[in-house]
């Protein structure tokens, strides 16, 4: 059984990101974005707009953070993700049920199908058992999700790595980073996201670079 690693505290969150080529104030920009973006489906709208459009919003934002500092946009098994060319780290974002939680782990709001699961679970199950957790630890260490949970003004956010999918679900975690917990979220920086996306400050890309 895969053994799951939580990093709650400051310093240990800082290190390991700077270790995945990532900072915490870039995934903070995402998430205000990705809740704001939620917070403006109205009930006209199609029943699944609020969390499509923070799927949209989260994952352009990730894009926009990323693509400068020479990730990539990544489309493997028709998933949209974002790649680190150098190391092979992948970065998806994912609307989930809760997250930081530590007695139960995030699940996303949409099942996950079959290209996650050959995405995530690239471990041989035919290795010895002993070897297992370690190999899969190595070989799916480089599948990270920003698990976003947005109930209102509450809005939680982990990075996460997990260990398979199972029954179209994430299974155990290998890892998982702590990033807005509890009552962490401000809602005045969001509205005033709201407001700048609003008068149109936000800065168009067009990105032609894809990797198969």
């Amino acid at each position: 059984m895969t053994t799951t690693t939580i990093l709650d505290l400051p310093s240990d969150i800082s290190s390991r990101l700077a270790s995945l080529g990532l900072n915490r104030n870039d995934l903070l920009q995402v998430v205000l974005e990705a809740a704001a973006a939620k917070n403006e489906a109205v009930s006209i709208d199609p029943i699944n707009a609020p969390g499509l459009l923070a799927y949209i919003y989260g994952t352009r934002s990730i894009r926009r953070c990323l693509l400068p500092n020479g990730w990539e946009i990544d489309r493997s098994e028709n998933i949209e993700a974002t790649l680190n060319p150098v190391t092979g780290t992948r970065l998806i974002y994912q609307n989930c049920d809760v997250c930081c939680d530590s007695l139960r782990e995030p699940k996303a709001i949409s099942a996950k199908g079959a290209a996650a699961g050959r995405l995530v679970d690239n471990h041989n199950a035919d290795l010895f058992p002993e070897l297992l957790e370690k190999t899969r630890r190595e070989l799916n260490g480089n599948v990270w999700f920003l698990c976003v949970s947005i109930d209102g003004d509450d809005v939680r956010a982990e990075l996460s790595c997990p260990g398979s999918i199972d029954g179209r679900q994430f299974g155990s975690f290998i890892e998982r980073i702590y990033l807005v917990r509890h009552g962490d979220f401000d809602p005045d920086l969001k509205r005033n996201d709201e407001r700048s996306r609003a008068d149109g400050n936000s800065e168009d890309y067009e990105v032609i670079i894809t990797r198969k």
